[in-house]
């Protein structure tokens, strides 16, 4: 259902209400019944239309009642998978939606969901359904790869989005594989760029803090791994990359005369090194943006990896990268 044929959702969506309507054969979600299976039909069937103002009453209606519905049975850790499978697949269909606004709409939706029903919990993160709650915290972040979803100055600096380019696994972001062209509906207000910010720096945060530190360094590397093969522009990456270092920092504030709060220990090691290069040599280093980019690496490196654990090839490496070819260029 979240594939990227039109014809293969199609044909996903048929099977679903089929078994609905015959009340057998349908995955075990708890606390589900005729009832939510309906309304994942429709959110469903909704997110193939290509205009906002069509989705968003039924997404806006919808998704929070699959969560509430389950919910209200107080499941254990493990019983949430099957929920959260079903939300990542619609997750998925609106990263990949044709409309950059529809994309928009699952950031504030499920961010509000994951805390309301404190689903970002350690056991959680521990149990079963761990790996699938990671999947759609990593799928949820994905939203701010397209620069024209980023409010404008979010990254100071950044001017009128460009269009994004097109991304293998989702298609061309523009347009759907077998879609007609039609114009796009009329985009939601942006948050305010601050309020963006500290708000995907507090759930980031917020996950970081649940995670045993071997857990914490798969998903930081999967993120990274995430930022380095998605089609974002140096603007999109910044932020994505800023947001992560912000969440990393001790949250605490000094207080005065106590001196600076205690540096996070590391905890990655030859690894995301390697990443955090591969995110250095991904762009030309003369423009401004590219800049603020090989900074937040230069930092993710300090904060991230474990000096016994790296090379010094791999470490040098690294800051050849991420210094630029011409002193003169690129300074912001």
């Amino acid at each position: 259902m979240a594939n990227q044929s039109r014809l293969a959702r199609r044909g996903a969506a048929h099977l679903l209400q089929y078994f609905a309507e015959a009340r057998t054969y349908l995955p075990t979600v708890v606390g589900w019944g005729a009832a939510q299976w309906t309304d994942l039909q429709q959110v469903h069937s909704a997110l193939e239309q290509h205009m906002y103002h069509l989705v968003e009453p039924v997404w806006t209606a919808r998704v929070p009642s699959l969560f509430a519905a389950a919910m209200v049975t107080d499941l254990q850790a493990a019983q949430c998978r099957p929920l959260l499978e079903w939300i990542e697949v619609l997750l998925r269909r609106t990263s990949g939606h044709s409309n950059v606004s529809v994309r928009r709409l699952a950031w504030p939706t499920l961010l509000a969901m994951l805390r309301h029903h404190q689903l970002l919990d350690r056991n959680l993160f521990q149990s079963p359904a761990g790996p699938v709650l990671l999947r759609t915290v990593l799928a949820l972040l994905r939203v701010f790869e397209i620069e024209k979803l980023l409010p404008r100055d979010a990254v100071p600096g950044t001017g009128q989005a460009a269009a994004p380019l097109a991304d293998p696994e989702l298609g061309d972001p523009e347009r759907d594989t077998d879609d007609s062209p039609c114009l796009a509906s009329e985009p939601p207000p942006s948050p305010a760029p601050a309020a963006l910010r500290e708000e995907v720096v507090d759930f980031l945060r917020q996950v970081l803090g649940v995670l045993d530190p071997e857990v914490c360094q798969a998903f930081v590397e999967t993120y990274l791994g995430q930022v380095l093969r998605s089609p974002a522009k140096a603007p999109s990456v910044r932020f994505l990359l800023e947001v992560l270092v912000a969440a990393l920092l001790p949250c605490a504030t000094p207080q005065e005369g106590s001196g600076p709060p205690p540096q996070p220990a590391p905890f990655a090691g030859l690894s995301t090194l390697q990443l955090l290069r591969g995110l250095a040599c991904k762009y030309e280093r003369t423009v401004p943006q590219v800049e603020a980019v090989l900074r937040c690496v230069r930092d993710l490196a300090a904060l991230c990896c474990v000096p016994q654990q790296c090379t010094a090839e791999a470490v040098l490496a690294l800051v050849a990268s991420t210094t630029p070819r011409d002193p003169g260029l690129g300074t912001p």
